[in-house]
């Protein structure tokens, strides 16, 4: 007939948020903010081959070129997320004036590891200028029309897939 009281603080845990950059080096960094759990990463294919096993780093250095998972788990596997990662080299400035030097804008290496990608290209007011997939060879000349658009800066989406995509500015400079 004993008995015992004891008294727990039962705290919620708090998942850091993440997000994901690369480097011209082919290095994903996993930057967080907040949390109160220590957490771990691993690096897998999309179709979830193990790239890098987990790991407390929250860095993968020399990656090849590719698209990426990057796993993430609390230290006890209680809790855990996913975040997309690319290491595909966008170039951001084509100058198509014939002389033979970066006169399309060229990423038909997409087609080794994305062929079903999706790429749109879109003005500052958002209207569509051109959409590329592997028909096209993943390749623009920087033109709509047939005629050669104004040097501005323009907008791309790449969709992967359904469920990833990229975004970034592609400068087209007209001389």
């Amino acid at each position: 007939n004993c008995t015992s009281t004891v008294n727990v603080e039962v705290l919620p845990i708090e998942f850091p948020t993440f997000t994901v950059n690369t480097d011209q080096f082919n290095t994903i960094f996993v930057n967080y903010q907040g949390g109160n759990v220590n957490v771990e990463f691993q690096l897998e294919t999309l179709s979830g081959t193990i790239v890098r096993p987990w790991q407390t780093g929250h860095e993968f250095f020399n990656v090849n070129e590719g698209l990426y998972i990057v796993r993430i788990r609390t230290w006890d596997a209680s809790c855990n997320a996913f975040v997309f990662a690319s290491t595909v080299n966008i170039p951001n400035t084509i100058t198509p004036n014939g002389d033979g030097y970066n006169d399309t804008w060229d990423l038909s290496r997409l087609k080794s590891f994305a062929p079903k990608a999706r790429i749109e290209i879109y003005d500052r007011y958002g209207k569509l200028f051109k959409i590329l997939t592997e028909r096209d060879n993943f390749i623009w000349d920087g033109t709509y029309l047939g005629r050669p658009l104004p040097t501005t800066s323009y907008v791309y989406i790449i969709y992967f897939d359904d469920n990833h995509r990229s975004t970034g500015t592609l400068l087209i400079k007209n001389y």
